[in-house]
């Protein structure tokens, strides 16, 4: 599986620079260096391994994790940083589409108020879990 391949024309970047001047969306659980500095480690605990894929959609202004929860292997959360909010809906429709390849069934992306009215509400089945969380099903 190319599991940390480029997506569109670069890799996810291994310093922080190219990251500091996008809008981090993925809001509340983490800062956006604390979340890009994790996405570096290597999680493995006897069989459960984490899956991650990471990458940049160039042409959207956009990187992204998509990143296994550590009880369900099915379902993963998903961090992104953006430049342009007008190429956010694409950029979701792009990691979903990863996200669904690599075999995962739902998808959990923490965002604010008015960036789900804005880019998410109305367009794909999702349940607000709670106020700050939605999930994905049927990807």
């Amino acid at each position: 599986m190319l599991m940390n391949a480029p997506v569109g024309r670069t890799p996810f970047p291994r310093d922080y620079d190219p990251l500091r001047d996008l809008r981090f969306i993925s809001l509340r659980t983490s800062t956006s260096y604390v979340s890009w500095l994790k996405s570096l480690w290597k999680y493995s605990v006897e069989k459960g391994t984490v899956i991650s894929f990471k990458g940049m959609l160039e042409d959207l202004s956009t990187a992204f994790i998509v990143e296994s929860l550590w009880s369900n292997k099915k379902e993963a959360n998903l961090y992104l940083w953006t430049r342009d909010m007008d190429f956010l809906r694409d950029a979701i429709e792009v990691v979903r589409g990863i996200a669904r390849f690599l075999g995962f069934s739902s998808l959990r992306l923490m965002i604010s108020e008015d960036i789900y009215r804005k880019c998410i509400e109305g367009r794909y089945h999702c349940e607000i879990l709670n106020e700050y969380f939605l999930l994905y099903r049927r990807l």
